[in-house]
């Protein structure tokens, strides 16, 4: 895979974010990858809130009983944290 330049910035063909830090990074707006090369990566609460958050609002209709499940026990807590600073409706 061949990096790319995008507005003069040089784009690398992904990010390797195995054992990364990732502690008070400010991570809005961006994407999680979801490959082998985020295992292992450091998180604050914040962060994993805003995943639970994302996973919390993913429409259900295709998934087994067991994953809805599993999603719908995510406290609400933290699934409508992140909405307060992007006033997002509450769950």
């Amino acid at each position: 895979m061949t990096n790319k330049v995008v507005m003069g910035y040089k784009i690398e063909p992904y990010a390797d974010l195995q054992d990364a830090d990732l502690r008070g990074a400010d991570l809005d707006f961006s994407c999680f990858p979801l490959w082998c090369g985020s295992f292992n990566a450091k998180f604050d609460d914040r962060l994993v809130k805003q995943l639970l958050a994302h996973i919390a609002r993913i429409d259900k209709t295709n998934l087994s009983d067991d994953v809805k499940q599993f999603i719908n026990k995510i406290p609400k807590k933290y699934v409508n944290d992140i909405c307060k600073r992007h006033d997002i409706e509450e769950l």
